[in-house]
């Protein structure tokens, strides 16, 4: 079986960008496979640019939240 990166989802994760640099510093120092996810409403988040991967979700408050972020999380992590 082929060993899978573990993947940590950073959740709604606007305006974290240096919270984002910190984890990836620490996560370089001590692991090699894994990957970094981050999502939020906006394609432009600042985020998007710091992460190894980002994706869009919809408001929390939507009524498709749910199985869009499910979605997500089968296909990402």
């Amino acid at each position: 079986m082929k060993n899978k990166k573990k993947s940590i989802l950073f959740f709604n994760a606007r305006r974290r960008v240096n919270m984002a640099k910190k984890m990836i510093e620490y996560l370089k120092n001590r692991y090699t496979e894994y990957q970094l996810i981050s999502s939020d409403t906006d394609y432009l988040d600042p985020i998007s640019y710091v992460t190894d991967d980002f994706v869009v979700l919809p408001s929390i408050e939507s009524q498709e939240f749910e199985s869009v972020f499910l979605e997500v999380i089968k296909k990402k992590i």
